[in-house]
């Protein structure tokens, strides 16, 4: 028959058990949301290497206000990220408002090839 004092302390192995499988568990599921992430994270680490140079100048010309440096720096790479692709749409859906108008209007023709 067991006394009190290994019942608990087979409690305590259970319990550390549990919580060591619920840990396994947590470190798994999370190793498996960051996977699809890893190219990201990866250029991302990349990218700050290679742009604290250019963020030291910018603070310093500032007047050490990193915040601010932090700000143009910001707004200057998505300006680069994401203008132009947005040029690029807008530009296609002004040729396609250009081609709707000739449409309507019938001025559309083909281009004819020369035969010789």
């Amino acid at each position: 028959m067991k006394t009190h004092r290994q019942l608990v302390a087979g409690d305590e192995f259970i319990q550390l058990a549990i919580r060591l499988g619920l840990l396994a568990l947590l470190i798994t599921w999370s190793f498996a949301l960051v996977r699809p992430f890893k190219p990201i994270l990866a250029w991302s680490v990349v990218l700050a290497v290679a742009l604290y140079p250019v963020f030291n100048w910018l603070a310093g010309l500032l007047g050490g206000r990193v915040g601010m440096a932090t700000l143009v720096l910001t707004l200057i790479s998505l300006g680069v990220v994401i203008g132009p692709p947005t040029w690029l749409g807008i530009g296609a859906v002004e040729g396609g408002w250009e081609l709707a108008g000739q449409l309507s209007a019938g001025n559309v023709v083909g281009r004819r090839r020369h035969r010789r």
